[in-house]
């Protein structure tokens, strides 16, 4: 799948980033952060993550629209519904 959105990021770097991060989101992680999904593609500390997220130059909208074509090819039924789900852990403090 990666492979699809792959040419939204401009640099080799930027896109290794960009896959590890993804495989941490589909991880068994319980928990999906920064932190997390950084120790996860082994790095120290979530900067790469976080710098990946806040600056780097890329496409969403191409990022999305490549998603889309893959989950049209991979999942598109005229019958299919797809279901978004956010069942994130209740947070904690006030």
């Amino acid at each position: 799948m990666f492979a699809r959105v792959a040419g939204v990021f401009a640099t080799a770097k930027v896109r290794r980033r960009a896959r590890a991060f993804l495989l941490g989101l589909l991880s068994q992680c319980e928990r999906k952060n920064s932190w997390t999904i950084s120790q996860f593609a082994g790095e120290q500390s979530p900067d790469g993550m976080q710098r990946l997220l806040n600056r780097c130059a890329w496409e969403a909208g191409d990022a999305r629209d490549a998603l889309r074509g893959y989950v049209v090819a991979n999942a598109g039924d005229p019958a299919a519904v797809l279901i978004a789900d956010e069942t994130g852990y209740a947070k904690k403090g006030e």
